[in-house]
């Protein structure tokens, strides 16, 4: 048994035998031969979605509903292991691009399974399950996979993201983190708007039963499911794919796996389902018994995945929660990625021995290698999934990233941090967030964010700070904007007047600079394989601060100065190929999109050295983009500009700062 309430335990099972029983289409008393092979057992596979025919649009869901002519044998309905009194249920669907398996699933009411087809036309299907007692296949049934406008799921291509159909994409968001509705401002304010990512926590931690408490919580236990919870999430999921919104939601929160002798105090372990395992599957361990085998006593045990004789208890339930994920939710496109934990350095296991942090990566690792085998929608032709963990308020600005930090973001797909120590001073956004950025792309070669990103209301400059830290970050490469985290209290949400809606209309100016117009937009050239980053720096370094992404013959830039500029300086950008650019300066702080400051002007690449001259103005940020117009034949083409000559340089003073 799990959990601290036994008998409430025996309960919830017997309430879900009850309801399997209802979903039945009939029941026949006595069991099959545990060997023996029962294809009359499923009754009936229907295709439930689409409503009506068999034609399924490319990325989009077909669901089937499987019932079963007699009651399956299992009282664990969320475990697929039938030797431990689980039921696997899954489907296997043959056609364009190759075979694909996919687990199914138990809503609380029925046995679903979900497929999107990424390639047009016909897809052929079976079924199978195993329960403790028998198993059986169902076939054949058939889909036909005709075309939309969808453009399919997100993968990893060199240090940006792809669509499935091959475009590029730079994903615009914020984080709404533990409210208990993240829909603030909606989704379809959020895509009029121009954010296309809502960033969130899969669970407000302290709720104990409601819509938004965790899926496996302390009332139930792990194991167990909180159908009310997962149902507002399968909503959400649907909603985001109507306004076309990504979605990014974080599997753990620190909190949930630290207890109150952390360094930060009191979390939520108390919540966590897996704060008492004894072994729920041990007939020889009674309820409220302690399992020498394996119990996950403190937060730190949540790590643990083999106890030098067998895997624990809490791997399998935790590789059984992420199937279950995958099974109800990774169908959809709407799902950009999953943060596997927010705040690693916020968790008990990473304080409470020195090895702690090795064992933390060893068990991403092995998260990220568990996810991989199953998330085909996602896995890109290199195996790399976009999965991430990140650690809090490192601070790269040296430039180097520290080896705890690369040895997490190694073990995952994507890179990430966050930043909220620099975040009260108006001056050091724009330093911390480029640096931090900088190290992290200099320190891998994967993609880069910050997963949390903000000051506390009362210390800083809105709508000044967020514009800092997007502009510093996506300049340094990152692959999506640094996302601003909103809580409604020191940190405030996108909804609230006047900080808020300023700062929405800075993701609206980032979001048109990215994309458009087609000419010029970055997005259609961040997947060539010379792109690069790096900072740019004046001849005097205390006229600002500066970071440029560009291939050999185009890219964009800018540039952060502490007061207005009063005399034109020069800024050099390397490796990219000698010609003639045409440069055209933006102003990207007044308004939701872009405007040209100036006309375009000349600028000429010698030496595979780029000089940029910034402009006299009032403003104390200037971005622009450029791309070369015509080539000197004087050298061959550079290869993407090196780090060996990038320097950390110093942030920008305010007026009348003392150096």
């Amino acid at each position: 048994m799990v959990g601290s309430g036994s008998s409430c335990l025996w309960g919830h099972r017997l309430l879900i035998g009850l309801l399997m029983i209802l979903a039945l289409t009939s029941c026949e008393k006595g069991k099959p031969d545990r060997k023996k092979t029962d294809p009359g057992k499923i009754g009936s596979v229907k295709l439930v979605v689409p409503a009506s025919g068999t034609q399924v649009q490319q990325y989009a869901k077909a669901e089937l509903q499987v019932t079963f002519g007699r009651l399956p044998s299992t009282t664990l309905p969320y475990d697929p292991d039938p030797a431990r009194g689980g039921m696997d249920l899954k489907a296997t669907f043959t056609g364009p691009g190759g075979t694909y398996t996919v687990p199914g699933f138990w809503d609380g009411s029925r046995w679903l399974i979900r497929f999107s087809p990424m390639k047009l036309g016909k897809y052929t299907y079976t079924v199978s399950y195993q329960d403790p007692d028998s198993r059986g296949t169902w076939s054949e049934g058939e889909i036909n996979c005709i075309a939309s406008t969808y453009k399919g799921f997100a993968r990893i291509k060199g240090r940006y993201l792809q669509m499935s159909n091959g475009s590029m994409i730079f994903p615009v968001g914020h984080n709404n983190g533990w409210l208990n509705n993240v829909e603030q401002p909606t989704l379809a304010q959020m895509a009029s708007m121009g954010e296309n990512l809502l960033a969130f926590w899969q669970a407000t931690p302290w709720d104990a039963t409601g819509a938004r408490a965790p899926i496996e919580n302390a009332t139930a236990g792990a194991g167990n499911y909180n159908q009310a919870a997962c149902a507002a999430l399968e909503g959400l999921v649907s909603r985001a794919e109507a306004a076309n919104v990504f979605l990014q939601p974080t599997i753990w929160s620190h909190g949930e796996l630290r207890r109150r002798d952390h360094p930060w105090g009191e979390g939520w372990w108390y919540n966590n389902g897996y704060s008492d395992i004894v072994d729920p599957f041990d007939p020889l361990v009674p309820p409220g018994a302690v399992d020498a085998n394996g119990p996950c006593k403190t937060p730190s045990d949540f790590f643990i995945m083999h106890d030098g004789v067998a895997e624990t208890d809490q791997w399998r339930l935790q590789k059984n929660f992420l199937r279950y994920l995958f099974a109800r939710y990774g169908y959809s496109r709407a799902i950009l990625n999953w943060i596997v934990i927010a705040e690693i350095d916020g968790t008990s296991g990473y304080v409470d021995s020195a090895d702690g942090p090795e064992l933390i990566r060893t068990w991403l690792q092995a998260v990220r290698d568990y996810w991989k085998s199953m998330d085909f929608y996602r896995r890109n032709a290199d195996g790399q999934v976009p999965l991430a963990a990140f650690v809090t308020d490192w601070e790269g600005v040296s430039g180097s990233l520290p080896a705890y930090v690369a040895g997490y973001d190694a073990a995952m797909g994507l890179c990430s941090t966050d930043s909220y120590t620099r975040g009260n001073g108006n001056s050091l956004m724009a330093y911390v967030g480029g640096c931090e950025t900088t190290a992290l792309y200099r320190g891998s070669v994967q993609p880069c964010f910050h997963g949390e990103i903000g000051g506390q209301s009362g210390y800083i400059a809105q709508p000044q700070v967020a514009h800092d830290g997007l502009w510093s970050c996506l300049s340094a490469g990152a692959c999506m904007t640094p996302l601003q985290w909103c809580d409604g209290g020191s940190w405030v949400l996108l909804t609230q007047s006047p900080s808020g809606t300023a700062i929405r209309s800075q993701l609206q100016c980032v979001n048109a600079f990215m994309s458009g117009p087609a000419s010029d937009a970055p997005t259609s050239y961040l997947d060539s394989a010379a792109v690069s980053a790096g900072g740019m720096e004046p001849a005097n370094p205390l006229l600002g601060i500066g970071w440029s992404v560009h291939t050999n013959t185009q890219g964009f830039a800018w540039f952060r100065t502490p007061a207005a500029t009063t005399t034109p300086f020069g800024l050099d950008i390397g490796g990219l190929d000698d010609g003639t650019y045409s440069v055209q300066w933006y102003n990207v702080f007044a308004g939701t999109s872009p405007v040209p400051y100036g006309s375009p002007v000349s600028a000429t690449c010698t030496g595979h050295t780029l000089t940029l001259t910034y402009p006299t103005t009032t403003l104390t940020s200037l971005a622009c983009k450029f791309r070369r117009t015509s080539a000197m034949c004087i050298a061959p083409p550079s290869e993407p500009a090196s780090w060996s000559n990038v320097k950390p340089v110093a942030p920008p003073r305010e007026p009348g700062e003392a150096a």
